[in-house]
């Protein structure tokens, strides 16, 4: 597979940015496993936690539109990064204690709110990669990277949750620990992945951005209809 010069860098930081990410979702695989048996939630607040990761691409279509018109992708990148990913590092003051956690419910809201907004920063993270790749990879070469990328990402990720769901066995309140280093991991994920080369002039829509929304739902349904 020939590679030019462009391909060989993005895909040198894409594949650093899917191995962390590998790590960092790992991790989060074993999300409601935590909620429920370290800090005793609900089997409901469990349900929301479960569908908090898909709830949030409801506004994709939106914010989609709304990332088409910002001309400086990777500071948005950055603030994203920040604002989604470092709120996991309060995780790490949790008491270590059920009974703490049991009469002052309020832990669960609080996890249950920063997964919120971590899942939250997806809408803008998932639509700037494909953006990213799109104007760096040729499209003889897109598929194949993407896949080589994922398939190291997927790996990896069965192997850091094999690990940490050993880990909370033998301490069901390694969560508090290791949540909180996954949040930096994540920040520096996305950090690298907006050291990808942008386009060297965005042309931003002309339209209102409530027509384009329209026009993007009306594609889409016309899509799934075909």
């Amino acid at each position: 597979m020939s590679l030019n010069d462009n391909e060989k860098s993005t895909f040198k930081l894409h594949l650093i940015y899917m191995i962390i990410e590998g790590v960092v979702l790992g991790v989060l695989a074993l999300n409601e496993f935590v909620f429920i048996k370290s800090l005793g939630g609900s089997n409901y607040q469990m349900g929301l936690l479960f569908q908090f990761s898909m709830m949030v691409f409801l506004f994709l279509i939106v914010a989609n539109e709304m990332l088409k018109r910002i001309e400086n992708r990777k500071k948005l990148l950055r603030i994203t990064a920040l604002l989604t990913r470092l709120p996991l590092l309060l995780i790490f003051f949790f008491p270590h204690a059920p009974e703490n956690i049991a009469i002052n419910p309020v832990y669960h809201h609080l996890y249950l709110m920063l997964f919120l907004i971590y899942f939250a920063g997806n809408i803008v993270i998932y639509p700037s990669i494909n953006f990213l790749l799109k104007i760096n990879y040729t499209h003889v070469n897109f598929g194949k990277l993407y896949s080589y990328a994922t398939s190291v990402n997927k790996l990896l990720m069965l192997v850091v949750t094999f690990v940490y769901g050993y880990l909370l066995d033998l301490n069901q309140w390694a969560f508090a620990y290791v949540i909180p280093v996954i949040g930096i991991l994540a920040v520096i994920s996305v950090f690298i992945l907006s050291l990808i080369k942008g386009p060297d002039v965005i042309l931003l829509p002309r339209q209102s951005i409530f027509i384009s929304v329209k026009k993007s739902a009306q594609e889409m349904t016309q899509i799934m209809k075909t």
